[in-house]
């Protein structure tokens, strides 16, 4: 049988099946994982019982809130899921919500969990980082990070349950965590898994072999569509930045990208695009014969500015890593001769 959740992967799915769990917290097989989880996110000891429970989808726009009533104290639990996205600052809105809850229970009651079954990268840890320090400012409660790791060891010794639902959404937690673990190179580049390959692959396996001192790099996924590798030195943020996507790298073959989105576009920086235009030109690793430099008679800052031709090929991992080096320092060079 095919697995249900390699059709259901949205965000609102997972919502679903975290409500279905929590709210069968009296069945006698969902029940073991719902006071599971329950024991692991809402710190619940082992002489308190749960009297009664309420679950609410979408409760001032939070993906799962669970209310509790223990024969000890009552609990509120608020969880953000994730599965590819990141975190784009919902999390300071949602306090503002759970405060008042803070207030009526105490904040040592209150419980909230980033809860994402993929990998957590910078950019989700450095916003939930500054969240929770104004909330500790505010003397509120801390958000909680769950990444697939975590999460798949909650749910592991619960594979052969007994609940087919259950055991579906556990071994498709076990395929994340799986390639999470797997740090060979991807062969495609279509699917939510593939991304999570790529964006393991691009971490673990390329980013320690460039060997380039001095050089940020920044792994995302681009709205479902890609893996991006971005590399940019220290300094530069006025300027171009190098990056790999996902879908020009299969196939053996490697395409490298000049970019400039997020830059802003004023007159210094539209001067700094010709020079570094006309430099790439002169050099020919990268074409810029078809950007548009001009609308309507007056300069303008393209957000791409320049693509290496996709005829270079590589066979093996070090091939590919090698050539990715050579774009990266050819790019390092050619800023820094337009800093002078």
């Amino acid at each position: 049988m095919k697995n249900l959740f390699d059709y259901a992967k949205k965000e609102l799915s997972q919502d679903a099946v975290l409500l279905w769990i929590f709210d069968n917290y009296q069945d006698e097989i969902i029940g073991c994982v719902a006071r599971e989880l329950l024991t692991e996110f809402c710190k619940l000891k082992a002489d308190e019982i749960i009297e009664e429970l309420s679950v609410y989808a979408q409760w001032k726009r939070i993906d799962v809130s669970v209310f509790i009533k223990t024969n000890l104290r009552n609990v509120g639990l608020f969880i953000e899921d994730k599965t590819f996205t990141n975190e784009h600052n919902q999390l300071s809105v949602y306090d503002k919500a759970i405060s008042q809850y803070e207030i009526k229970y105490g904040k040592e009651n209150i419980y909230k969990v980033f809860y994402k079954t993929s990998v957590i990268d910078n950019t989700d840890t450095d916003n939930i980082q500054s969240i929770n320090q104004a909330n500790l400012q505010n003397n509120g409660s801390e958000w909680v990070i769950y990444d697939i790791k975590s999460i798949f060891k909650l749910f592991e010794n619960y594979s052969n349950c007994g609940n087919l639902i259950l055991e579906q959404y556990i071994d498709y937690l076990k395929k994340i965590f799986d390639l999470v673990n797997n740090c060979e190179l991807p062969r495609n580049s279509k699917t939510q898994e593939d991304f999570i390959s790529w964006k393991v692959f691009f971490n673990n396996a390329v980013i320690p072999k460039l060997g380039i001192p001095d050089v940020n790099y920044s792994v995302k996924v681009y709205r479902g569509k890609f893996t991006y590798l971005q590399a940019f030195k220290d300094g530069y943020d006025k300027l171009p930045y190098l990056e790999f996507r996902s879908c020009d790298l299969v196939n053996g073959k490697v395409k490298a990208r000049l970019l400039c989105y997020g830059v802003e576009d004023n007159q210094t920086t539209v001067m700094w695009q010709k020079k570094t235009i006309e430099a790439i030109k002169q050099d020919k690793i990268f074409d810029s014969k078809r950007i548009v430099t001009k609308r309507n008679g007056k300069d303008i800052l393209p957000k791409q500015i320049a693509v290496s031709p996709q005829n270079v090929s590589y066979e093996t991992v070090d091939d590919l890593v090698n050539c990715m080096r050579d774009y990266a320092e050819y790019y390092l060079k050619l800023m820094k001769s337009l800093r002078k």
